[in-house]
């Protein structure tokens, strides 16, 4: 394809990858090498213009003569728009050719018009001009699909331009990857070269997803309500319940097995988050949920005043460390083992990890006993990482097999994904992988060959939620903010995040001060500690 570069624009249910355009599952392109006077034009750069797009440059016959390729993903096909200019100060004349390879099925329409194969033109290039040509490929044999509008103006301004890029990317991607059945909306999942409906990872999506707005979860419900297998049952019970909190009206998607017409909002006493509910509601049947694992530590209690300890042997269980006590959030939260997240780490919890309101002094550590990966851990034990993009997919493999069963078999995740990423190394880990990869992760569940994936791009939304601290709760007419102090990100702008008809917009300082600055109507907003949120 052009230049063989490895970019993806995606287009659902296309997209167009190095091995050629795939539209519903079908490679209509296989071959798109476009030449000058017979020969490749000289890479020189190309770049994601968004998850749609991308911009390839090239020099052919003298650096006088630069080759742009334009390459843009539709649901049906694909657009290349190929411009010629001249930096020389007489005209040039050259033969442009285009070695394509099709199906029957794929229609190749060009401007200006070419006959015969190879498509050929004769480019006349004015001194200090340009000469272009487009083309465009449309599969043909199945029925039309429109190119949804943009759905989100969730967007990010932050010390960090890592996390900017990041969030940009992500709901980019999610954005190319929604596709509709009917009135239903959804996230498409699998590969990129065959955009799917899979369920469980459908439902992931839209669960981290929320911040974008609730009207996918409430598409994702319907259309997998019926092929809801044991397996699947609690993590459908927990996103329509989420989906709820976030302000989908209930009777927006069908209960699932096992699940509440309509959860009960939690106002959030004074000195607590708001969210303590309790895992064994929130789990179910363990044994379909886990095959039998014992994922949750006996001397469990519940998120928000109670601890929660989640055992490493229920979430790796080749894992060799155990967490011994209950770690805490804020006053009272989440524990996860260290060596089970990461168990190439040296440092081990050996007791309660604690983000409390001090920890500041090191953001870094969990708990006085506690040691922490470091911002860059999960990639400095290769030094090939830095250079070279196989070895960090490699490495993601790893890293995010870990968070994939920490999402399999937690319960607590189930109850609010964000508690997986609500570590700043976690945090750190995430944005110098992303900066890798050009701001697309993987999927958590180690396939880092299938970026861009909509549950790799959820990731996105999902930290901003760990990073405020954020619980949700629009039937209770509240939300509560218990943020990461001190952030690891410095200060922080969220605009446009979605929350019932509304949009939120707040500000979190490197120190943690918070204040919202507009937000949906109907809800009050509060601290961790029950105080009223500071309003400007």
């Amino acid at each position: 394809m052009a230049f063989a570069d490895p970019i993806t624009c995606l287009a659902a249910p296309a997209a167009w990858l190095p091995e050629g355009l795939f539209v519903d599952g079908v490679r209509i392109l296989s071959r798109w090498d476009v030449l000058v006077d017979g020969a490749a034009p000289t890479p020189v750069s190309s770049h994601r213009a968004g998850a749609s797009s991308a911009v390839f440059s090239a020099v052919a016959a003298g650096p006088e003569l630069t080759v742009v390729c334009r390459r843009l993903a539709e649901p049906m096909g694909g657009t290349e728009t190929i411009t010629l200019s001249n930096a020389a100060d007489v005209p040039m004349t050259v033969t442009v050719t285009v070695l394509a390879e099709a199906l029957a099925s794929a229609r190749i329409e060009t401007t200006p018009p070419c006959a015969g194969t190879p498509l050929t033109w004769t480019a006349e290039v004015p001194p200090r001009g340009s000469w272009q040509v487009e083309a465009r490929i449309t599969r043909t044999d199945i029925p039309p699909t429109a190119r949804p509008k943009r759905f989100s103006t969730l967007r990010v301004t932050a010390d960090d331009p890592r996390l900017d890029a990041l969030v940009r990317a992500g709901v980019q991607d999610l954005d190319a990857l929604r596709r509709t059945a009917g009135p239903d909306a959804y996230y498409s999942t699998s590969s990129p070269s065959h955009l799917t409906l899979s369920p469980r990872e459908a439902l992931w999506a839209a669960r981290l997803a929320l911040p974008l707005g609730h009207d996918v979860a409430a598409g994702t419900l319907r259309l997998v309500a019926n092929a809801i297998t044991a397996d699947l049952a609690s993590l459908f019970t927990a996103t329509r319940d989420a989906a709820i909190r976030w302000g989908m009206p209930p009777d927006a998607a069908p209960p699932g097995p096992g699940s509440n017409p309509a959860p009960a909002s939690n106002p959030a006493p004074a000195g607590t988050s708001g969210n303590s509910a309790d895992p064994a509601a929130v789990v179910g049947d363990r044994a379909s949920v886990f095959g039998g694992a014992d994922a949750v530590s006996e001397g469990a209690g519940s998120r928000g005043a109670d601890a929660v300890s989640v055992g490493a042997d229920a979430v790796f269980p080749s894992a060799d460390a155990v967490s011994e006590g209950a770690g805490s959030r804020g006053a009272d939260a989440v524990s996860v083992g260290a060596d089970a997240v990461f168990p190439s780490a040296d440092a081990v919890s050996e007791g309660a990890g604690s983000r409390s309101a001090d920890a500041g002094a090191d953001a870094d550590s969990v708990g006085g006993d506690a040691g922490s990966r470091g911002a860059e851990a999960v990639f400095r034990g290769a030094d090939a990482v830095v250079g070279d993009p196989a070895a960090a997919v490699a490495d993601l493999d790893a890293v995010f097999g870990k968070l994939a069963a920490v999402f399999r078999d937690t319960a607590v995740v189930f109850e609010d994904p964000s508690v997986a990423f609500r570590t700043p190394a976690v945090i750190a880990d995430l944005l110098a992988a992303a900066e890798r990869l050009d701001y697309r992760l993987p999927t958590f569940d180690g396939t880092a060959s299938a970026r861009p994936h909509a549950c790799g791009a959820a990731i996105a939304p999902a930290i901003l939620i760990a990073l405020l601290g954020l619980d949700v709760d629009v039937p209770g007419g509240r939300i509560t903010f218990d943020p990461l102090t001190p952030s690891p990100v410095g200060t922080f702008r969220v605009r446009g995040l979605k929350i019932a008809d509304g949009l939120l917009d707040a500000t979190l300082t490197a120190g943690g001060t918070l204040t919202v600055h507009n937000g949906p109507l109907g809800v009050t907003f509060h601290n961790a500690d029950g105080s009223p949120a500071r309003i400007a």
